[in-house]
């Protein structure tokens, strides 16, 4: 009787899903951490900023941070400015700016360092992080670090009224390979002058994608466009005012380049006066953002079909008649059925 299913058609011979060095129980990603050449220094700039990831190949209990090839960054960088305070009060000139800080001996603004641990402004703690969806923890309040980023309120004029909400820039990341489902860590957002409290907010721009929360402190408010701070009256500290936490930009297989976001300034319940004017003093929102990433899966093997392929247990891609093919994708899931990578084989399969 001749055997009628002859063509066994996208038969992969073998896929090693390999992490290199990973022991059991680990879930290396990729995360921002001092040295790989990333800032040192303080600001105040409005100068792009250029971080390199590292794979932090011991996530989610420890913090072995080594070099990742190919070499992956995320630019941040300000545009669309609306608010252009006089130098002797914000010495970049601008409502926002990279490393600069708050003052309480005079007019003019502090400057401060580029790249910080999480743990810098508000008092984050670890447990309000998360490094990649489907782990707990992962990211540490003190070996990760984050862009500094600073709205000043010596923009507006007082007094100011309650809840309202000013858009002050726009916020771009850029990244030089295509990321899949990336983490954005925000941590200290909000502050307060006297009695009148404030915060930075986010509005995402880019469609396509959508934002979650996988965890944080009880400020911290998701919906699928927008970061918020939700305390009544923010504050400086996290967890009595102050939003931290992580964000899942759950994308498309193919990963994004870019994400905008519009950062705007909300004021808290009690109105009044949000800045020192004409006393020795400089107020704003000083606070960081981080990104990571689960740690790009190596797939090999071979995509081939066996035209001879008669029943039973598969055969070698070496056996006679089988002919690779190229131009087939491969996609790669998790054990809860999420999207992890994809490939598309080449000339020899």
């Amino acid at each position: 009787m001749k055997i009628l299913l002859r063509l066994f058609i996208l038969v992969l011979a073998w896929v090693a899903l390999l992490r290199p060095g990973t022991a059991s129980g680990q879930t290396p990603t990729l995360e921002f951490a001092p040295g790989a050449g990333n800032p040192t220094g303080n600001g105040a700039t409005t100068a792009d900023q250029v971080i390199t990831l590292q794979n932090n190949t011991d996530n989610p209990t420890g913090t072995t941070f080594v070099a990742y090839t190919p070499t992956t960054t995320v630019t941040f960088a300000l545009s669309n400015q609306q608010y252009f305070p006089i130098v002797t009060r914000a010495s970049t000139g601008t409502g926002v700016a990279f490393g600069e800080n708050i003052s309480g001996t005079g007019l003019l603004n502090a400057n401060a360092p580029l790249f910080s641990p999480l743990n810098t402004y508000g008092g984050a703690t670890a447990a309000n992080f998360t490094s990649t969806s489907g782990v707990v923890g992962g990211i540490s309040a003190t070996a990760n670090y984050g862009t500094e980023i600073f709205l000043t309120t010596e923009a507006l004029n007082n007094p100011v009224p309650a809840n309202a909400r000013y858009q002050f820039a726009d916020l771009t990341l850029t990244f030089s390979q295509p990321m899949v489902n990336p983490v954005i860590h925000v941590s200290g957002m909000g502050g307060n002058f006297n009695t009148v409290g404030f915060s930075t907010e986010l509005d995402l721009l880019t469609t396509g994608v959508t934002l979650s929360r996988l965890s944080g402190s009880t400020e911290l408010n998701i919906n699928a466009t927008q970061i918020l701070n939700s305390a009544t009256n923010p504050g400086p500290n996290t967890g009595a005012g102050a939003a931290s936490g992580s964000v899942l930009v759950t994308t498309g297989s193919a990963g994004i380049t870019t994400l905008v976001f519009r950062l705007y300034l909300r004021t808290g319940a009690t109105g009044g006066d949000i800045n020192g004017n004409t006393l020795l003093s400089h107020t704003g929102d000083a606070w960081l953002m981080s990104v990571s990433r689960l740690t790009p899966i190596a797939l090999t093997g071979y995509v081939f079909e066996d035209v001879n392929y008669g029943g039973g247990a598969g055969r070698p891609r070496t056996a006679t008649g089988a002919a690779v093919r190229s131009g087939a994708t491969v996609e790669l899931y998790d054990n809860a059925g999420t999207f992890v990578a994809t490939t598309t084989t080449d000339a020899t399969g």
